[in-house]
């Protein structure tokens, strides 16, 4: 990968496709994904560096103001020469105060007593010239490139949920005698908007969808009037946009808590010391702020806050040092799977344990159990979709796998978001039925809009698509090294999930809006 960024044109006008080319030069081994993870590093350098580089990227920095791959030989001269101990309190002068190790004390061991002598070598993997706006000074700054080896997670798969249901249905004889014709179209990471643009010339709606990037392509969607009945949404201009109904809506403006409450009930005065740790992306930023925002709201206490590189840590034991070292009692975890299950491990090496950690509901995923193992300990994660550890006491879910047996043995039927996506269909096909003959996209949106109770036959808690209202209900679902339970003191009030209006709370920050048919021209008439 070092090779590929020393290399490629990254202000070329088809970025993937100049990526591609660097990384097939490098000899890669025959089992590499090659289009893929030139789609995965096109994400990387179109990412905001933020920091005091703000909203700059990579690929928007000019060729003339990097310098990649910097080799350097540093004598250590000196009258006295340093020791292991001076070059620990030279770095510990540099850090910033918010950095992880900054007033931690370095664990050299005899180390910190010898003498250090001859040539300091490396290699600066880029260093940036930043021109000043004010015409000031210009600034360098250094960075260093991470890669990381992921786990296959199996939450994220809508098209093999798209796949069984049309196959399914068309086994069925179709929606009032009309098959369907699932198009996928492959947004990968950096692409939605292009998918999007394509859909709008040949696609009657969007269902069972969704993107990492999908505020990329909502202008264009609604530009064209094209209505959608997502698996999944991600930024706030999807989530708040128009022209669209989510089978289980995840509003902006409100967030649910039941598990929230559920920890400061079984935890007493654990919330007086919280932590909160998520990625350093737009998306999972996003989600942590919520977060913070209802904790604040509940009378949460917040000591410790932090950001990780979303694209892999080359060690998780500065955060699991910096958390012990603040006596945090709870952690509140927004991020992959794969780095929680990483830190869970530098906490069991530290000897550190807290009282519990509020991850997303990605964890419920036997991936993460795989890589974290005898170290998952005291992880909760809130589901408001029925989890397929469940399947004998929720007869839809075990339909639903049974379906996927049928129709797609090797699919993902254990991905919750392919539930959702699912749940999506169901809604879309009740919608087609309702309008008969008169199968329209106003037709269809409309009727999808009126449902007010929604539970996707059974796959998850009731929701309101009608009002953009997530699910009143959940459940608690614990991790631990064997797999998923349900913490035998999680009370339910309704079949498997606990329902209560104080499961929701609504939030006070600005989180941004949706996406408008005003902004791009248009008005709901406008839809055929």
């Amino acid at each position: 990968m070092h090779e590929v960024l020393e290399e490629a044109d990254l202000q070329a006008p088809d970025l993937e496709d100049e990526l591609a080319r660097a990384i097939a030069a490098g000899s890669p081994p025959d089992e590499l994904d090659q289009p893929r993870l030139a789609s995965a590093v096109a994400a990387s350098v179109l990412t905001p560096m933020g920091g005091s580089l703000g909203s700059l990227t990579l690929a928007g920095l000019p060729r003339a103001h990097q310098l990649r791959e910097l080799d350097f030989d540093l004598p250590l001269e000196g009258a006295a020469r340093p020791t292991g101990a001076d070059l620990a309190r030279c770095v510990d002068a540099w850090l910033p105060a918010d950095d992880p190790l900054a007033g931690r004390t370095f664990a050299l061991g005899a180390a910190a007593f010898l003498p250090l002598a001859g040539m300091l070598t490396g290699s600066i993997d880029l260093t940036i010239r930043v021109r000043a706006s004010d015409g000031g000074p210009d600034r360098y700054v250094v960075a260093d490139y991470k890669t990381n080896l992921l786990a296959p997670w199996g939450t994220v798969d809508p098209e093999a949920a798209a796949e069984v249901f049309t196959a399914w249905c068309n086994d069925a004889g179709g929606i009032n005698g009309r098959k369907i014709e699932d198009v996928e179209r492959d947004a990968k990471l950096t692409e939605y908007k292009q998918r999007i643009t394509e859909s709008c010339q040949e696609d009657f709606m969007l269902v069972g969808s969704g993107g990492v990037f999908d505020e990329t392509g909502q202008e264009e969607r609604l530009r064209c009037m094209l209505p959608e009945i997502p698996g999944f949404q991600v930024s706030p201009e999807a989530r708040a946009s128009e022209l669209s109904v989510s089978p289980v809506p995840a509003a902006i403006d409100e967030l649910q808590v039941g598990l929230f409450r559920y920890l400061e009930d079984e935890f007493p005065g654990s919330t007086d010391r919280v932590g909160f740790l998520t990625g350093n992306i737009g998306s999972l930023v996003f989600v942590d702020a919520q977060a913070q925002d209802a904790a604040k709201q509940l009378g949460w206490t917040s000591v410790y806050k932090a950001q990780y590189n979303s694209t892999g840590e080359a060690s998780w034991t500065p955060f699991a040092e910096a958390l012990s070292s603040d006596k945090v009692e709870g952690v509140v975890y927004t991020g992959e799977p794969e780095g929680l299950a990483k830190l869970l491990q530098a906490m069991a090496d530290i000897g550190y344990e807290p009282k519990w950690i509020l991850a997303g509901t990605n964890v419920i995923d036997q991936g993460f159990i795989d890589v974290g193992g005898a170290a998952v300990k005291n992880v909760y994660a809130v589901a408001s979709v029925v989890p397929p550890f469940l399947a004998e006491d929720n007869p839809a879910t075990q339909q639903y796998l049974d379906l996927f047996g049928e129709f797609l043995p090797d699919g993902k039927d254990e991905a919750l978001l392919g539930y959702q996506a699912f749940s999506g269909w169901l809604l879309f096909a009740g919608a087609v039925k309702q309008c008969g003959s008169d199968v329209t996209r106003t037709c269809v949106y409309d009727a999808a809009r009126k449902v007010t109770d929604w539970t996707g036959g059974g796959l998850h808690a009731e929701a309101n698509p009608s009002k953009d209202q997530g699910p009143e209900c959940m459940m608690v679902v614990e991790a631990t090294p064997k797999g998923f339970v349900i913490p035998d003191d999680f009370e339910p009030n309704d079949g498997l999930f606990s329902c209560s209006k104080d499961n929701i709370i609504k939030l006070t920050g600005d989180y941004g809006s949706g996406t408008t048919l005003e902004s791009v021209g248009k008005s709901i008439d406008d839809l055929e």
